[in-house]
């Protein structure tokens, strides 16, 4: 979704998040990553953790509780795109909470300005939860599985033992 919102986020360097702050542009965003423009130019592969305070600001999620929320992302690419260097991100080591924060946004801002986009956002939800779901039945399933199988196990145990002791 086109959009321009700033945002501020500190370079990871080593796995150590930078004390020094940044300002950025966020030019497109997805629930994968985003296109933006940085105030300090990075290399390919470079690591940054923004936050999500100015995102949350501009969408007016003010019934989110989302307090220091920030996302980590890797710079994939950076080239010239109409007279401005404009970085791809891809997120990366983004915890659940994040992921519903950076939702809401994204939902704010497709209903704002693109129907179209709102569905397709809603249609990722609901596959996530079917995701989910479908993974609580495969473990309910193997746990079941498992059960059966060390109860026929400890019977057939049992058998041999008494044979065993019939033969003594």
């Amino acid at each position: 979704m086109a959009i321009e919102i700033p945002f501020s986020y500190r370079v990871v360097q080593d796995d150590i998040v930078m004390p020094e702050t940044f300002r950025g542009t966020i030019l497109d965003i997805s629930y994968n990553g985003m296109m933006a423009e940085l105030n300090q130019p990075l290399p390919d592969h470079s690591e940054i953790k923004l936050s999500l305070d100015t995102l949350l600001s501009y969408t007016r999620a003010a019934d989110i509780d989302a307090k220091g929320a920030e996302i980590y992302a890797r710079i994939t690419s950076t080239r010239p795109m109409n007279g401005r260097k404009v970085s791809g991100l891809k997120f990366i080591c983004v915890g659940q909470r994040n992921k519903e924060v950076l939702m809401h946004c994204m939902l704010h801002i497709a209903h704002t300005d693109n129907a179209l986009l709102e569905e397709d956002l809603r249609r990722h939800e609901r596959e996530a939860i079917k995701t989910t779901k479908a993974w609580r039945l495969a473990k309910l399933i193997t746990i079941i599985t498992l059960l059966a199988l060390s109860s026929v196990l400890f019977y057939l145990l049992s058998r041999l033992n008494e044979a065993l002791n019939a033969v003594h």
